[in-house]
């Protein structure tokens, strides 16, 4: 049975779907984040211990983090490209602004919640996040990403880009696309990318798998026409999967943001990872929608995984 509530989670004003195993807590003021995923009482997201509670990202909290911009934590919805942020820092609107909410099922054997930005002067965006779980699927949610432009923008092309901060330590598993990228991307700008590579990742012809346990920033990307993306997590045993995957229409041809369609990054300064998901790139014109569909579940494996076992496991995703 799935119950759906609205709590005080950390000081936030927060709402809440689950059942006896898997809990999923959302805090729409703060960019519609998924804040909280608890599997039978684990914790598996990462939440900024200084930012618990906060709604305001102020000078106070910038000179207490230290950070370039807000990272609350949880899981949330980016614009892409990197490239085309101003200062290189994300929408504040979309990244942290308040979503308006409300449910559209709430049933004993499904829920769905939709939260809708405001528009990004930026962009033109506006963003709405559903997010449903069904009984029908245990240790499994959906996730709907919807960008519409709103306004003509100064500039065109957009991914969705989901970014999800999962508590260390994990092993992380990104799959490639041999015939159009035989080889991972290295973030030169993203910390010891280069310096650490040989000690943190280990290459297949299947993909990349990488250890995400220590105090070094990284990043690393691949391009699969499948983006999937799974983790390992666990002190030790990494016997519990986290999985994501989009589902999107690619071919040889399908332009990606960093020309990456999978990515990891991986914090020296917090305790946290981020399994990150691109889409292709679209040309929106004023009014239309680019919707994009993740599907995300949960496994407990019976020994530490290897590619055999996760391939197996994302194979009956299809």
């Amino acid at each position: 049975m799935i119950e759906t509530k609205e709590i005080s989670y950390d000081g936030w004003k927060a709402v809440q779907m689950g059942d006896k195993d898997l809990v999923l807590t959302l805090v729409p003021s703060l960019g519609g984040r998924i804040m909280s995923c608890r599997f039978k009482g684990q914790e598996l997201f990462f939440q900024h211990p200084l930012l618990r509670g906060k709604v305001h990202w102020g000078e106070s909290e910038k000179k207490k983090t230290q950070d370039a911009f807000p990272l609350w934590g949880g899981d949330k919805t980016w614009i892409a490209p990197q490239s085309k942020w101003s200062h290189q820092v994300p929408y504040p609107v979309l990244d942290s602004g308040n979503y308006d909410w409300e449910w559209e099922k709430q049933h004993s054997d499904h829920a769905q919640i939709s939260m809708v930005s405001d528009v990004c002067q930026d962009t033109g965006l506006k963003i709405r996040r559903k997010v449903s779980m069904d009984t029908a699927e245990p240790y499994r949610w959906l996730v709907r990403h919807e960008i519409t432009q709103v306004v003509k923008p100064k500039e065109s092309g957009w991914g969705v880009w989901n970014v999800c901060m999962v508590k260390r330590p994990a092993k992380v598993f990104l799959p490639i696309s041999p015939e159009v990228a035989p080889s991972c991307k290295i973030f030169d700008h993203e910390g010891e990318s280069r310096k650490r590579f040989e000690q943190v990742v280990q290459t297949s012809g299947q993909g990349i798998l990488v250890s995400a346990s220590e105090d070094i920033e990284f990043k690393y990307g691949t391009k699969s026409l499948y983006p999937w993306i799974v983790s390992a997590i666990g002190e030790e045993t990494y016997r519990l999967g986290l999985g994501k995957r989009f589902v999107v229409q690619t071919d040889h041809e399908t332009m990606w943001p960093d020309d990456c369609s999978v990515e990891v990054y991986n914090s020296a300064k917090y305790n946290y990872f981020e399994m990150e998901l691109l889409s292709p790139m679209q040309e929106l014109e004023v009014g239309q929608v680019y919707a994009v569909e993740e599907e995300c579940r949960i496994k407990e494996f019976s020994s530490q995984p290897e590619w055999e076992h996760i391939n197996q496991w994302v194979s009956q995703w299809r």
